[in-house]
């Protein structure tokens, strides 16, 4: 039996014997995601993840053993860290322990290989283990029963955390970390783990919950319930509903699987119990998830040159399971008989489809990897397959047309547009797509509120290779109304006492002649920005009256701790009182929507750090 595969199962056997242990405890299912930054690695060491009892005689911990994860790459998605036994409670804080010691964060400056930076605290010196108290909002902490799952969603605000500087190289990291028993977004879920059993009669299947990734320990059990139009891939093969189930079934126990899906159920401090259930869109299982016999090279197509590709910001996850960041350039290599699949769909593996893969592709090559002393990796996908998946362009609208969008493009797949070479998308040289003219397809869609000289983003995919225009096929399109902003103001390492003009229950006066101001004072509306200080009035920050997924956080620097609120006049109000003259504030960020017209931003989460 190869190692990998010996690894799981003996996972899968520890986990099972834990949960039979474990049958009158519940469950806390902790998931962990990260607000947007423009970073292409983010890697640092998840150390623990500890849940405190209301009473301070409880603590589960979520995590078996310490794990590197990739916080850029958990922008898109929620990714389940554990599954963890807890005894009956309410559980009011979380103590997370992050280690920066051997971090690579790579920053997209614009450049091909991005800028490579140390992480450092505010006094200017490397930055080491930190270990860092959330507290949950008090009306609704979490609250676990026996026999029941409850879950905690944990979200890295990479924007309130980080503060780059790129002359020096340097990052000053002030960790924030929002907690909430209540959804803080509407991404999908991520759950990774080996199959412990499969019920046949109920259609569900067991995993044992291997933290991003990791296959060497379970961070306990979990139930997945797939339903009818749930896509699968098995061993390369897709298939959907009945028949892919069927094939994971298949499988056995001990196949490793990533599966990615939705919650549906919380269990809060003021609620009803309810039973957490994850149902998958979309299952990997066997050699889909993790294989012994190909490499798997994953990222963002930035050129192509005939059956060469150039891949940035790579991924390497070895057949042996090591998983690593690529420093140099990624490079793929196809042939005729390279099949495609599309990920979330139950397309046949099919050969001689390359052409759908063009720049500004997202990628998952599988095949066998060679790396050089440079750090270049080269993956031949020859015999082996390609995953596509969904991508995005952002840009200004420069043109309208009949079912067409014409911008300017600032990011392509959420990468700056910089290293980007367009020759051969086009059906002739002429034709290549022009990053100052780029045509998105919008059939489907209305541009009402598209006008020129303002901010779109497209989700979809390029157009094949050589066939561009249209560049882009939209398959959903944000303009203005619900784009979302990024609201990023500091107030220098001295910070000020007085950030806002006003703080009230229903609204947050800000300040944007404040003569502290420091080098962020802006609002990000996707390719848009907007200087905070030529505004014409100060910007207002109200809650989101429509939206369910809230979080609003006031970080305590001296004391290492985050008070979380689910309400936005509670976390006014504690703003008011924490402000007291003698504690500065020295950042916020807030995210939300933007009406320039009105001068307000409706918040989905606002972050505020004090000096305290």
């Amino acid at each position: 039996m190869p190692l990998f595969h010996a690894i799981v199962r003996r996972a899968a056997l520890v986990a099972l014997t834990a949960a039979a242990l474990a049958g009158c405890d519940g469950t806390a299912v902790v998931t962990l995601t990260a607000s947007q930054a423009h970073f292409l690695a983010y890697r640092v060491t998840l150390v623990s993840v500890a849940l405190q009892a209301s009473n301070g005689a409880g603590t589960v911990q979520v995590l078996p053993a310490g794990t590197t994860i990739d916080l850029a790459r958990l922008v898109d998605v929620d990714q389940i860290l554990g599954a963890a036994a807890a005894v009956p409670g309410t559980y009011t804080s979380a103590v997370v322990t992050v280690d920066y010691s051997n971090s690579l964060i790579v920053a997209d400056d614009g450049s091909a290989a991005g800028a490579t930076l140390t992480a450092v605290d505010a006094a200017g010196m490397p930055l080491g283990r930190v270990a860092l108290t959330v507290n949950l909002d008090p009306k609704d902490a979490l609250r676990v029963d026996a026999g029941r799952t409850s879950s905690l969603a944990l979200d890295m605000k990479l924007s309130a955390s980080n503060a780059v500087n790129l002359a020096q190289r340097t990052d000053v990291v002030t960790p924030m970390i929002a907690a909430s028993t209540v959804p803080l977004d509407a991404k999908p879920v991520r759950v990774g783990g080996a199959v412990a059993s499969v019920d046949a009669a109920k259609a569900t299947y067991t995993v044992n919950v291997a933290p991003y990734g990791s296959t060497a320990r379970s961070a306990g059990s979990w139930i997945a319930a797939p339903d009818g139009a749930t896509a699968y891939e098995v061993n390369g093969l897709p298939a959907q509903g009945a028949a892919g189930f069927a094939a994971l079934a298949g499988l056995g126990a001990g196949a490793y699987t990533v599966a990615i899906g939705t919650f549906s159920g919380t269990a809060t401090a003021s609620s009803a119990t309810q039973d957490v259930i994850f149902t998958p869109t979309d299952v990997y299982a066997g050699s889909s998830a993790a294989s012994a016999r190909f490499d798997r090279l994953s990222g963002l197509v930035t050129a192509r040159a005939g059956d060469r590709l150039t891949v940035s910001g790579a991924t390497l996850l070895s057949a042996a399971g090591t998983n690593s960041f690529v420093t140099g350039t990624g490079t793929v290599t196809l042939s005729t008989a390279t099949a495609v699949t599309h990920a979330g769909q139950a397309d046949p593996l099919t050969a001689g489809l390359a052409q759908q893969i063009s720049v500004g592709s997202r990628i998952t090559a599988f095949g066998t990897a060679t790396t050089d002393s440079a750090g270049d990796v080269t993956l031949d996908a020859g015999a082996g397959r390609i995953r596509l998946a969904p991508s995005t362009a952002d840009g200004i609208v420069s043109a309208l047309g009949n079912g067409t969008v014409i911008f300017a493009l600032d990011t392509l797949g959420g990468r700056a547009v910089a290293p980007f070479v367009f020759a051969g998308t086009g059906a002739g040289a002429s034709a290549d797509s022009n990053p100052a003219r780029y045509q998105i397809a919008t059939t489907a869609f209305s541009l009402a509120n598209a006008s020129i000289g303002t901010p779109v983003e497209a989700s979809g995919s390029v157009a094949n290779f050589g066939a561009a225009p249209p560049d882009f096929i939209a398959s959903s399109l944000a303009d203005r109304t619900n784009l979302p902003a990024v609201l990023s103001i500091d107030w220098g390492s001295a910070g000020t006492a007085a950030p806002f003009v006003s703080i009230g229950g229903a609204q947050l006066d800000l300040d944007r002649l404040n003569a502290a101001i420091g080098a962020r004072h802006q609002i990000l509306i996707g390719a848009q920005s907007l200087d905070l200080t030529t505004l014409a009035s100060d910007p207002l920050i109200v809650p989101d009256g429509a939206a369910t997924a809230v979080v609003y956080s006031i970080g305590h620097a001296t004391s290492a701790t985050v008070d979380n609120y689910d309400s936005f006049a509670d976390f006014s109000a504690a703003l008011g009182v924490d402000l007291n003259g003698a504690v500065h504030a020295t950042m916020l960020t807030a995210e939300g929507v933007f009406s320039a017209s009105t001068g307000t931003l409706s918040a989905t989460s606002v972050s505020v750090y004090l000096d305290d």
